[in-house]
């Protein structure tokens, strides 16, 4: 192997390990938007629908979510893009009958 190529390989080697270790997974990120959509939830959704009402939706899926909630803009709703996908992956990723939306 050439002394080109080793530095390369070498300098791939950093790229990819300095890429990584500025990456957890995305755990804090989801952890934060989790928290960020149930924060969504209680304050905006909650002002115009029963949580009964919005437990009845759950096991849909982020897309029907966030249609869901674009409309809910549309209608008044206080919700910016962010808001609206954090809500959605926050009610997506709720099982049926899971708390805290259904109480």
């Amino acid at each position: 192997m050439s002394t080109m190529m080793k530095i390369l390989c070498l300098l791939a080697f950093f790229l990819v390990f300095a890429a990584m270790s500025g990456n957890n997974g995305g755990v804090s990120d989801a952890a934060a938007t989790t928290a960020d959509g149930e924060a969504v939830f209680k304050s905006v959704c909650t002002r115009c629908h029963t949580s009964s009402r919005i437990c009845g939706n759950l096991g849909r899926d982020a897309s029907w979510w966030e249609r869901t909630a674009t409309r809910m803009r549309s209608n008044g709703a206080p919700l910016e893009a962010k808001d609206i996908a954090d809500v959605a992956a926050f009610l997506s990723a709720q099982a049926p009958g899971s708390s805290p939306v259904c109480k």
